[in-house]
């Protein structure tokens, strides 16, 4: 079958990120970057200004430990923008309006015949994941350790990076993800999920997801990072790989 997807380049994420006992394991799987020979493309979301790429995952290879347990990947659930700017090493976390109250806050487009959206209001609040563009283009992931909208006090669990002039100044862009298990409010349905089987020999690789000709997962939107996510169970195993394509459709 022909696929006429306009493909504008191939995604490889980074391989070999171990989980830790106890520990959840994250990694971001960032959208088409911009233009080659350019610096990466900053999203202005007041504007509605994405870049010009779907995500589309083709393969995702994985190395399990000695106990079952289920892998995610996250789409956000929604996005807005810096209120207040986030210093390097910051983790004051000001969003310009609460992302998880879906019936007044949300910025995704909503199907025609569609009034509302398909879950109720989620709020932000602690173990929700939230990803961040900064100012030189890359994102930062964290967990929200604490706080509320209303509370004007939200943290997040992981610094920004110390990095001279860094940070996310007022109107860079965030993805709100919510936490593992939410259904997201433009489809009604969780996020894609798998459980992966014990292994007895070390060493043994799983493509736990493989769909080579048009992927087996796809972002819904231009410019959507997306979220793996390995729960915090012990004797974890290994993300070896995630490879896609960016695609205009």
């Amino acid at each position: 079958m022909n696929y006429n997807w306009n493909i504008l380049g191939a995604l490889n994420v980074q391989g070999g990120v171990a989980g830790t006992d106890a520990t959840i394991t994250t990694v971001l799987i960032p959208p088409y970057p911009g233009n080659s020979g350019g610096g990466p493309f900053l999203y202005d979301p007041r504007n509605k200004e994405f870049g010009q790429a779907i995500t589309h995952l083709t393969t995702l290879c994985y190395t399990n430990g000695d106990t079952a347990h289920v892998l995610q990947v996250m789409r956000p659930k929604n996005y807005g923008w810096l209120a207040t700017a986030l210093a390097a090493n910051g983790t004051a976390f000001v969003p310009n309006d609460d992302p998880g109250v879906y019936s007044t806050n949300y910025r995704y487009p909503i199907p025609n015949a569609q009034v509302n959206c398909q879950v109720a209001n989620n709020a932000i609040a602690a173990n929700d994941w939230v990803a961040i563009q900064l100012n030189d283009g890359t994102w930062h992931t964290s967990k929200i350790a604490s706080g509320t909208f209303g509370g004007g006090n939200l943290v997040l669990t992981t610094a920004v990076p110390n990095v001279t002039g860094g940070g996310a100044a007022v109107g860079n862009v965030f993805y709100f993800f919510g936490a593992s298990g939410d259904k997201d409010p433009g489809t009604g349905w969780a996020d894609l999920n798998t459980s992966v089987a014990a292994v007895a020999t070390s060493g043994v690789h799983f493509n736990v997801w493989q769909e080579t000709s048009c992927g087996f997962l796809t972002a819904l939107h231009v410019g959507d990072p997306l979220l793996f996510y390995d729960p915090g169970t012990t004797h974890l195993g290994t993300l070896e790989f995630v490879a896609g394509f960016y695609a205009k459709s």
